[in-house]
Parts: C-alpha cells; structure tokens; sequence
C-alpha cells in the first residue's frame, strides 16, 4: 500500500514505493529474501512506480535491483498518442480516465516533467536493470509502453516487449 491521490498527490506514491523498496532491501535478512535478487513488478500506475524505483536505484546506487516486470506501464502523461485517440472509449480505460487520473495525481503541471512522475521523460534509461513489458494491443497506454520499451532497447537495457493481441488494459 502506498498513500493514494487525491488526498496524497504526487510525489507522495513515489516516496513510498522507493521507502518499501529500501525497506525490503535494508531488511532482507529479516524477512528472508535475497537482496541481490530484488525485482520490481507492477501493472499500469503500479508499473509507473516500478520503473520509477529503478530509475531511483540506479540515480542513487541503491537498492540493488535484478529485474523490472511492467505490466501496461503509465510512462507519460500524453493524451495526444495516436493509441490514446484510438481506443478512447469502449476498452475499458479510456482517455478521459486517463486525463482524471493525473488530474488527481499529478495536478501540477510542470511535474509531469519530472521523470519520478513520467519515467519516459527520464534522460537516459542507460544501466537499468532488464525489464520484461507485457502490452495490450487494445490499451490506450500501448504506444507509450511500446516507446518506453523501445527507448529502453535503444538505450542498451535488455528489454522483452510483448503485446497480447485483442487484450485490453
């Protein structure tokens, strides 16, 4: 659980999805895991966070993190992809949730440059660790998922990218 928007705006979910990610790491004897085996994984605004402690990882040196599992990723905060306009109403999330989600989240404008808030936006995504992106082809969040995959690949990260045929998000 994290502390959720409206009443806790950004960054407030990204503070304490890296705080449990410490956590985890600082007590890994404790609570019996491998601290050099530690994956993130989350699906659409939980994936949002995920690939935002990676970035926080690596920016910081630490935690180590082994592997990042994003399941229809929010990467960005465009309402303008073509993918957003295509399946805008009728696949579950639409473009207008997408557009209130952030308004409540993210309600400051200029933050939504900030990569904690739009990983897409990060400058580089050089010395993540591998990533699997698991897509659906009826998502309005697919082409940003596709290009955060894709920049990944570019950017020297080993990154799977797999698009589900007929699923919506």
């Amino acid at each position: 659980g994290y502390r959720l928007a409206p009443e806790h705006p950004y960054p407030a979910a990204v503070t304490d999805a890296f705080a449990a990610l410490c956590w985890a790491y600082e007590h890994s004897t404790e609570i019996e895991i491998d601290p050099t085996r530690i994956a993130v994984a989350g699906s659409s605004a939980g994936a949002n966070l995920a690939a935002v402690c990676t970035l926080l990882a690596r920016d910081q040196g630490y935690p180590s993190i082994r592997f990042q599992l994003l399941i229809y990723p929010v990467t960005d905060a465009d309402f303008e992809r073509p993918t957003m306009h295509a399946f805008e109403k009728g696949f579950l999330l639409e473009r207008e949730d997408m557009i209130w989600f952030w308004n409540h989240y993210c309600p400051t404008l200029s933050d939504r440059e900030d990569f904690k808030a739009c990983p897409l936006r990060a400058k580089t995504l050089v010395g993540l660790p591998p990533a699997y992106l698991a897509l659906a082809s009826l998502d309005p969040l697919l082409e940003e998922g596709l290009d955060y995959g894709t920049r990944l690949q570019k950017e020297g990260v080993r990154c799977t990218i797999r698009v589900s045929r007929g699923f919506i998000h």
